[in-house]
């Protein structure tokens, strides 16, 4: 099978994302798509779209959020529409902390997720010099799967809270020690075939 690995900023699929979310997690409020564009292309590597026969069979959406931003992700007060561009680290200043969020990683079968994993490693990475040390990358977990998968990362629980009736965790760790496991693996190329 032939994948193929785009920015979503060279897409412009928002929609298409947003609709793939929905079927897989059931209908609900999402990130504004003018912001997902902006913040699409300040960090691409971020926000990935994976094809096979011009099939969309899997996303990554990691969102840089400042210290405004990762306070506002855990208040049950906002939804996901209420964030605005103010929330999010823009500038990519080394003075300044990004709260990078895995807002959503999906892989349709287990080689588009693996290549999903590998995307989400190394375009983290790849900002790691560009920004405080103090920033670090961060989940939220609600399923045994996601906290197995956080935790072979390199992340660890930090904050247990819960959300409208829902208990939730997040886990984290920073840039430095994210992702090891796949420190040894070769960068995932923008074309594969598997």
């Amino acid at each position: 099978m032939k994948y193929k690995l785009v920015s979503l900023n060279e897409t412009q699929n928002f929609r298409e994302v947003t609709k793939q979310m929905d079927d897989i997690y059931g209908e609900q409020e999402h990130i504004p798509d003018h912001i997902l564009k902006i913040l699409s292309h300040k960090y691409p590597e971020l926000f990935q779209v994976i094809y096979s026969n011009k099939e969309l069979v899997g996303h990554l959406i990691v969102l840089p959020f400042n210290e405004v931003g990762l306070h506002k992700i855990t208040d049950d007060e906002n939804d996901e529409g209420d964030f605005e561009l103010t929330d999010f680290n823009l500038d990519r200043n080394p003075e300044s902390p990004v709260y990078f969020f895995v807002y959503s990683i999906y892989g349709k079968n287990i080689h588009a997720s693996t290549h999903m994993i590998k995307q989400m490693c190394f375009g983290v990475k790849s900002y790691e010099k560009e920004v405080s040390s103090s920033s670090f990358i961060f989940a939220e977990c609600v399923s045994p799967e996601g906290v197995r998968l956080s935790e072979k990362l390199g992340l660890r629980l930090y904050h247990s809270y819960n959300f409208r009736g829902t208990d939730l965790h997040l886990y984290k760790t920073d840039l430095k020690n994210f992702g090891l496991i796949f420190s040894s693996l070769e960068k995932p190329s923008h074309q594969h075939q598997n």
